[in-house]
């Protein structure tokens, strides 16, 4: 528009001069040359006046250009500034959200990872359960062997159908643990023998032993008898030993109560029996010192029936425990699973609130970048426009 405005304003004072030269060639002239000269004269401003009233309408026209780009300009801004209220708004509510989000999503991780935690402790619960389990099952797995073991060395199995029989005495007593080698020590023999409750029904038990093997022993409990007088020694065996029957306890105090036990070791045994002018006296090793016979390490079969209930209940009670460390398990695995989604639906609608954050606050720079932009064209436009309307009024 510059060059424009410059050739306005030459041609403005081209015009100036050309009247006061042609006013001043009419005041000097007269005739006919005179007035052909002014008229061609005049001729010539005309057409200058025409170039003039052109260049006028294309400044105007031009003005009206500035004006439309201005208005432009102008609904432009409006629209970036609604715009800009909306992304306000959004971000707003974005930044409102992302507390609330930022604590699900912490509370989600804490829930899960606190699961996790509960998951692995119930994993080793039911490791160490597994192994209780196992172990039981291995223990009274081996109590019943030897039992069976010592039934049949008895012959107890030969004599299922006779009535009264007890088993052998292991089967009816309780040995205190530790002791069981002390106690078979002091019970020597009587261990081969198949315990019965009555004499009649031991003499129907060596008849069967008689056309069966030819060969064993039978121990009648003969409650008849009552208990026996002696009492035990306060190191008597008898203390590391007892029976739920009357009958069985009886027979116990008359077997034992003459065999002393020691914590020591088979010397020591032997120093307590020459003490004892030769009394009986066993170790927890299973040593037997006393009497005509001494021996040391006599073998042992370690169980008793009583041994044998107590590793049943605690294999069962290990059984069961297992299963429930199962059942939790599988609970817990769920809710282990279910708060995993929940976690990552967490994480994830905290990450999709993010990315609006950014979004949105990228989309504000950049209009407020655009409207830094249509005011520093907007400035201009209305300079040029003050200027163009200003030389239009002249």
């Amino acid at each position: 528009l510059a060059p424009d405005f410059e050739e306005l304003a030459r041609a403005e004072a081209s015009l100036s001069e050309d009247r006061s030269s042609l006013e001043l060639a009419l005041s000097s002239s007269s005739g006919a040359g005179a007035e052909a000269a002014a008229a061609g004269r005049a001729a010539e401003v005309r057409g200058e006046l025409a170039a003039l009233r052109t260049s006028i309408v294309g400044a105007k026209t031009e003005l009206e250009g500035f004006s439309e780009r201005i208005r432009s300009l102008e609904s432009r801004k409006a629209s970036l500034a609604a715009r800009t209220t909306t992304e306000r708004g959004k971000l707003d509510e974005a930044i409102h959200r992302e507390q609330e989000l930022v604590m699900a999503a912490d509370a989600a991780a804490s829930r899960h990872l606190e699961a996790q935690e509960t998951l692995a402790r119930l994993r080793e619960e039911r490791a160490e359960a597994d192994a209780v389990c196992r172990s039981a099952e291995a223990r009274s797995g081996a109590l019943a062997e030897a039992l069976d073991s010592a039934r049949a060395a008895a012959g107890a199995d030969l004599l299922t159908e006779v009535d009264g029989i007890l088993g052998t005495i292991l089967d009816v007593v309780v040995i205190e643990p530790g002791w069981e080698k002390a106690v078979e020590a002091a019970l020597g023999s009587v261990l081969s023998a198949v315990v019965v409750e009555t004499t009649d029904q031991a003499r129907l038990a060596l008849e069967r032993l008689e056309t069966g093997p030819g060969a064993g022993a039978v121990l009648a409990l003969r409650p008849d008898q009552g208990a026996p007088q002696n009492r035990p020694g306060r190191s008597s065996i008898l203390h590391r030993v007892s029976s739920p029957r009357a009958d069985v306890s009886d027979l116990l105090r008359g077997l034992l109560a003459d065999v002393d036990a020691t914590e020591g070791d088979w010397r020591s045994a032997l120093d307590d029996s020459i003490a004892a002018d030769g009394r009986v006296i066993v170790t927890r090793s299973g040593d037997r010192i006393g009497g005509s016979i001494w021996q040391i390490g006599a073998a042992s079969v370690g169980a008793t029936q009583a041994a044998l209930d107590e590793a049943l209940a605690d294999a069962a009670s290990a059984l069961e425990t297992r299963a429930s460390c199962d059942a939790e398990l599988l609970d817990v695995m769920s809710e282990v699973d279910t708060l995993a989604r929940l976690d990552r639906d967490a994480g994830s609608a905290l990450d999709r609130n993010d990315a609006d954050l950014t979004s949105t606050t990228e989309a504000l720079h950049q209009i407020a970048a655009e409207v830094r932009q249509i005011e520093i064209e907007q400035d201009a436009l209305s300079a040029q426009r003050l200027e163009l309307t200003q030389r239009l009024e002249r």
